[in-house]
């Protein structure tokens, strides 16, 4: 229901000409140091790079939207486990920075099949 409502707003704002609705998917839980896709949603389409940070400072990676406002990259992982957050910010004074959560988990939880994965 979030998406749609919120998608429904983005549509409504585009329409008046306010600004642009950022938003992020992917994340969830992954294993140390692997590498997973995330993906970017009504980015400003001006060229201005998204840059995409771990809640711990470090960039993970930049992205250009294309003319539909739309990116994706891929991300590693980072190599110690826990609950982190990803932040996505376009370098614009009217663009608002976008979080999801990840789960780094370590390998050997994987090998007890505790835990689903992306």
């Amino acid at each position: 229901m979030k998406r749609i409502v919120a998608g429904a707003l983005c549509a409504i704002l585009a329409a008046s000409g306010a600004q642009a609705c950022e938003d992020m998917e992917g994340g969830g839980t992954v294993l140390t140091n692997a590498q997973f896709p995330i993906r970017g949603h009504s980015y400003w389409t001006d060229k201005s790079p998204a840059t995409i940070k771990w809640s711990t400072g470090t960039v993970a990676a930049t992205a250009t939207p294309d003319e539909n406002g739309e990116w994706s990259v891929t991300i590693k992982a980072l190599p110690e486990p826990g609950s982190y957050k990803l932040v996505a910010t376009q370098d614009r004074e009217d663009s608002a920075p976008v979080a999801i959560t990840v789960n780094v988990v370590p390998q050997r939880a994987a090998e007890a099949g505790s835990t689903q994965f992306n």
